[in-house]
């Protein structure tokens, strides 16, 4: 509903602030959705939870298609007209499909990736998890209070802030950065397109390497792939080189998102998903509104897009780094109480 109700506002803009008010509508949306939709499919898939989520980030990849339908709508009818619309669109398809989401299958009397109840593929007991014997697909007993107390939760989440500094100031210059090397913004939007391409395929396959293989050595591959492309963005020369870029960099960003929950899920469990998830996304955020912000200044003082966008290489080289320190917790976890803190 807010995020319909956003892009109505969009549409009747006037003053400074109605626009202020519209993004904050819009990004209550973008924000809170993700953690929702990731916390229910992370609920209901265990041994298959990468493919799920993977198939759950190809919907936003599809969706970045949707852009041409809406330069048609902006021009026939005007941008404003082509927001409103938007809003009413995203109200009679994403409520009623917002609806279909249940919360957990234990609550209708089902188990994890559709198993029988006697199947031994299921939830880790107590007992296990005091005896230190979760398998590397299982799920710790752990509470949010004792994962935030832990250095591994803490390098996880400033990888992640790292990634969205990067991704944050890639998509707001993307396209100004293109121009500036020579390229029409038909190309450039060529480019764009390119890029979401890529992205789809990778979205399925990431989770599906985080279920087959370890989980942080995926991760840390797909963010290598982003840092390869970050590096080759800079000396971008001429059009093949700059397709290259867009597959390198949109396989490294499409494929992570459920790589990423995956590896969260097999370390910290389901039960604290959500919680979890919303404060690396809190963290996250502030990487993604200050390197927009400093890669623009950065351009503006050198009249370079190129020397800016060597400020985005650090933080993605320290992502990938942090993740690869990775380590899941091992210690009993205490049955009650939260006095014992897993490494």
């Amino acid at each position: 509903f807010m995020g319909g109700a956003g892009f109505i506002i969009l549409g009747q803009v006037r003053e400074p602030w109605h626009f202020y008010v519209a993004f904050v509508f819009l990004g209550t949306m973008g924000g809170m959705s993700l953690v929702l939709v990731s916390t229910a499919v992370s609920n209901w898939f265990v041994r298959m939870r990468g493919r799920a989520l993977g198939l759950t980030f190809v919907g936003p990849g599809f969706g970045g298609l949707l852009t041409v339908l809406l330069v048609v709508l902006i021009e026939a009818y005007g941008w404003r007209t082509a927001a409103v619309l938007t809003g009413f669109g995203t109200w009679m398809i994403g409520i009623p499909l917002s609806l279909l989401l249940r919360r957990s299958p234990e609550a209708y009397g089902l188990r994890p990736d559709g198993d029988n109840q006697d199947s031994s593929a299921v939830e880790p007991t107590v007992a296990m998890a005091a005896a230190g014997t979760l398998g590397p697909a299982l799920e710790s007993l752990l509470t949010a209070r004792q994962v935030v107390r832990t250095s591994s939760y803490w390098l996880y989440v400033a990888a992640l802030l790292g990634q969205q500094a990067a991704i944050s100031a890639f998509v707001v210059h993307h396209i100004p950065a293109l121009v500036s090397y020579g390229f029409s913004f038909r190309a450039a939007g060529f480019l764009v397109l390119v890029f979401t391409i890529a992205s789809i395929p990778m979205r399925f396959l990431g989770g599906y390497f985080a279920d087959r293989y370890d989980r942080r050595l995926v991760f840390a591959g797909l963010l290598g792939c982003q840092l390869v492309g970050s590096v080759l963005f800079v000396f971008i020369n001429g059009l093949w080189t700059a397709v290259v870029f867009e597959v390198i960099y949109g396989t490294g960003w499409g494929g992570s998102n459920p790589a990423r929950l995956s590896l969260q899920a097999e370390y910290w469990g389901r039960n604290i998903f959500g919680a979890l998830m919303g404060i690396q996304i809190g963290a996250a955020a502030v990487g993604g509104l200050f390197a927009p912000v400093l890669v623009g200044w950065l351009s503006d003082a050198t009249n370079s897009y190129r020397i800016a966008f060597a400020a985005p290489i650090l933080p993605l080289a320290l992502a990938t780094f942090l993740v690869l320190l990775l380590k899941p917790p091992r210690r009993p976890v205490p049955l009650l109480g939260d006095s014992a803190v897993p490494r």
